[in-house]
């Protein structure tokens, strides 16, 4: 299965077709664009083995969708669509955060969002736009761990003084170490490898006391991914971040030293379980100048992540603007003087 994209060839975005105006119109620069001038990229055919077909229970229309897919919309009808098969076995999740965050709050806090952004192209948050972010449960594993953390190293006190004339300075050296027993509960992975880590890690925290164990009731109207990295494959993000906390609680016991440095580090795990986990994100993804943006909402705590494109011709409006007010403050203090 071929896939086949036509995008703006001004600023690069995604072309639509108007038909209530009856042209190509692109909404992120506004601009009208005739059919001979837009731009065709074809993707890389698609294994079938990688696809699912189904059919809309609602008006029976034949859909397709990735392997990925848990949960969707059909695109005849529009009903909410749960391919259950995605959601069973090893794939059916353990417990699920529900949206406490609405389509409408979604959209208000990406136009708030939007405006407090200098600089942003023209027809970025757009009403058409908005309507495109998709409130989508993403696949995570919380791991529970106990693990033991040794750290040794070197630190040193140094004093300084004066008498008279002269400055002393006084340097004493230790070998110091730390053992430490921590537990660790729900530390989140993100499991799907379309999803940027970064921007999962942005949203954070979540309110994991809220979890509820996993039913498929919760997915009607929103769009859910299995995951395709396991618990296994993304371990070693939650282990950096432990290690990172370990250490850091180790360092903040060695007090009363001018300088710590940490050269060696020993850790054992006594315990690690995990839990398939589905968490909620609003998400909208855009083009702009061949680049993918993503912007994001915490679906739980309404938490914002994402960095919008800049527009060239609003920077240059802006420095031309600051440079014409500069000349004139100059001019006119100028004038005064003389």
């Amino acid at each position: 299965m071929e896939v086949v994209s036509y995008f703006c060839p001004h600023c690069g975005a995604p072309i639509e077709y108007d038909a209530e105006k009856s042209v190509f119109h692109c909404e992120f620069c506004g601009n009208d664009v005739p059919k001979d001038e837009i731009v065709k990229k074809e993707g890389e055919a698609v294994d079938q083995e990688q696809l699912s077909m189904y059919h809309c229970p609602s008006c029976g229309a034949e859909l397709i969708t990735d392997a990925n897919t848990a949960a969707t919309f059909c695109r005849y009808c529009g009903s909410p669509t749960i391919v259950k098969r995605n959601l069973e076995g090893v794939f059916q999740p353990d417990l699920v955060i529900p949206f406490q965050i609405s389509k409408e709050k979604a959209c208000e806090i990406f136009k708030n969002w939007c405006h407090r952004v200098r600089f942003t192209p023209k027809g970025f948050y757009s009403a058409r736009q908005i309507e495109k972010i998709t409130g989508t449960y993403v696949p995570f594993w919380l791991f529970d761990c106990d693990v033991t953390t040794a750290v040794s190293g070197n630190a040193k006190k140094v004093r300084v003084w004066r008498s008279g004339d002269y400055e002393y300075t006084n340097t004493k050296n230790y070998y110091v170490q730390r053992r430490g027993h921590f537990s660790y509960d729900y530390v989140p992975a993100d499991g799907s490898s379309r999803m940027d880590d970064a921007l999962m890690d942005a949203l954070e925290p979540y309110q994991y006391q809220q979890m509820v164990p996993f039913e498929l009731p919760y997915l009607s109207g929103f769009a859910a991914e299995k995951y395709d990295k396991n618990a296994k494959e993304v371990f070693e993000r939650a282990d950096a971040r432990m290690t990172q906390a370990s250490e850091g609680m180790l360092r903040q016991s060695m007090s009363g030293y001018s300088a710590v440095n940490i050269n060696a580090q020993e850790k054992k795990y006594t315990k690690v379980s995990s839990n398939y986990t589905l968490l909620p994100v609003w998400m909208l993804r855009y083009r702009y100048k061949d680049q993918t943006y993503t912007f994001a909402v915490n679906g739980q705590s309404g938490k914002v992540a994402g960095k919008p494109p800049l527009s060239k011709l609003k920077l240059g409006l802006w420095a031309a603007g600051l440079m014409t007010a500069f000349y004139t403050i100059i001019t006119l203090g100028g004038a005064l003087l003389l």
